[in-house]
């Protein structure tokens, strides 16, 4: 009897009474398990025939399959109609590293099926074009120990003509490799033949999650050590991709042990912003709690976060610093220790200028610059009247004024200080005086961390500033004139007298 031919867009002829090599691969079934998933995949199922190929590239851990589908069966035992296509319409493009384990997919589509689908029976396409697309999920294979080996792959649907047979559920693909030269190793190119089925299947991918905490840096070193305390009542928002493209942002609260969770995600690369809790400094963020990532601790953002099927990323941390950034009234420039005003603060300080307890102080506590270690600059035994002239030529150097600029913050941190001071005298010059003073001040040294060794980004007190500049002092001279690191400091100094200024 004669059998009607339809010919595609394509030009190609299909008969429809024909012997199909991919009719037997219509009837799910269970492929082997081992390292294979064990999917079986279920009506709509899209067949591909024997002429497809896979291929892996080990020096890119690339795999690469291109197959034609040929025949669509929307409903469990229902009609099977044609897909007219040519080879390679049905793509497949992931990344498998050497070991075996699925790395994820590539730019654009992992899963690509194009064609003419024949939808009624009638021989005629009703749809033509991209007719599924997906990204991966899973991956399986299966060495065999014959030239016929066996792979399975599980998709999330994102889009194409037939997108809507699959939705709610995933896409499952079983293939038969024949010829393969697989040998259970991804260490090394291999290939091999590619048919079976494309189905739906009601898998259920473990959902992942992703956590972290809210706390009080109390080191600042980016990690949440033992007994650092938590802050509840935190926003985190959560924003990101997965399969099915960008999410809706999500937004939690920290609980009393400053912990958040988001769960039940799919698959993707994730960022968890935080809104920075009121009375506390923005301190250093780490992803995972290894270590604090660079900068971070001025936008309140951990981005990156890529979370597979069952992850939990745990550890993603904000951590805060307790005190208040440099501020109106905490500090003043260099100019101010310069004029009458502050030359005359400086010869009050303790009640007279003969007292000798700033100076002793600048050379305990910065031995370096100041002190034992700091040659002909050490301080000690100096009267307030003394150590106002030093200031004076330090600030008469032509050209940058880094000494001026360090001894001007420390100055403020001193005067600012009641304890220090012996009392409030800085208060009537415009300072803001406290029992801690400006040395418990916070400031971010931006750019300039290799100077106070630390992380670019990092805030510090002004008194560990202070410190740290001292550690690096050379029998006097900061930093031992490396011009590099005095520009640093000096950008970091100027900041801090400046943003502090009285007014």
């Amino acid at each position: 009897m004669f059998q009607k031919q339809r010919v595609n867009r394509r030009g190609k002829a299909f008969n429809r009474a024909a012997s199909n090599p991919c009719m037997d691969l219509l009837e799910p079934r269970q492929l082997l398990s081992n390292a294979l998933l064990g999917i079986n995949p279920q009506a709509p199922i899209i067949g591909y025939d024997n002429q497809g190929q896979l291929t892996y590239t080990a020096g890119a851990q690339a795999l690469h399959v291109a197959a034609t589908p040929l025949n669509l069966q929307q409903v469990a035992n229902g009609p099977v109609n044609f897909i007219y296509s040519n080879i390679g319409d049905l793509k497949i493009d992931i990344q498998i590293d050497n070991a075996g384990n699925l790395v994820g997919g590539v730019a654009g589509d992992d899963l690509v099926v194009v064609g003419d689908a024949d939808l009624d029976g009638d021989y005629v396409p009703d749809v033509s074009g991209v007719l599924l697309t997906g990204e991966i999920l899973q991956f399986g294979s299966l060495d065999t120990g014959t030239v016929v080996d066996k792979y399975d792959f599980l998709f999330v649907p994102t889009g194409g003509l037939l997108a809507g047979l699959y939705a709610g559920q995933m896409i499952g693909i079983t293939m038969t490799s024949e010829h393969s030269s697989f040998v259970g190793s991804f260490q090394a190119d291999f290939a091999g033949g590619a048919k079976g089925n494309l189905g739906a299947v009601s898998i259920s991918v473990p959902p992942a999650a992703i956590s972290g905490f809210n706390y009080v840096d109390a080191n600042n070193n980016g990690v949440m050590d033992s007994g650092e305390v938590p802050i509840a009542g935190t926003t985190v928002t959560l924003t990101g991709t997965n399969a099915q493209g960008p999410i809706a942002p999500i937004t939690t609260t920290t609980d009393v042990s400053g912990f958040y969770l988001f769960n039940n995600l799919l698959p993707g690369t994730y960022t968890v912003t935080e809104t920075q809790p009121g009375g506390y400094v923005d301190g250093l963020d780490s992803r995972g709690n290894v270590a604090p990532l660079p900068g971070s601790n001025t936008t309140d953002v951990i981005s990156g976060i890529v979370v597979n099927a069952g992850d939990m990323a745990a550890q993603n941390n904000f951590g805060e610093l307790r005190g208040t950034p440099v501020g109106g009234g905490m500090t003043a420039t260099i100019g101010f220790w310069h004029n009458k005003n502050g030359q005359k603060l400086l010869t009050c300080l303790n009640g007279s200028a003969s007292a000798k307890n700033l100076g002793n102080w600048l050379a305990a506590t910065f031995p370096r610059l100041y002190g034992a270690q700091a040659g002909s600059n050490n301080l000690t035994g100096k009267t307030n009247t003394q150590v106002a002239a030093y200031y004076m030529t330090l600030f008469n150097v032509k050209g940058q004024k880094l000494n001026a600029q360090v001894l001007a913050v420390a100055f403020a941190v001193y005067a600012t200080n009641s304890t220090l001071a012996g009392g409030t005298i800085a208060a009537k010059y415009g300072f803001t005086v406290s029992a801690a003073g400006t040395g418990a001040a916070l400031f971010n040294v931006g750019t300039s961390g290799a100077a106070f060794g630390v992380a670019n980004g990092t805030t510090l007190s002004i008194m560990d500033i202070l410190l740290a500049a001292n550690n690096q002092a050379v029998n006097g001279v900061l930093y031992a004139g490396v011009t590099s690191l005095q520009n640093m400091a000096n950008v970091v100094f100027d900041g801090i007298n400046t943003s502090g200024d009285i007014s």
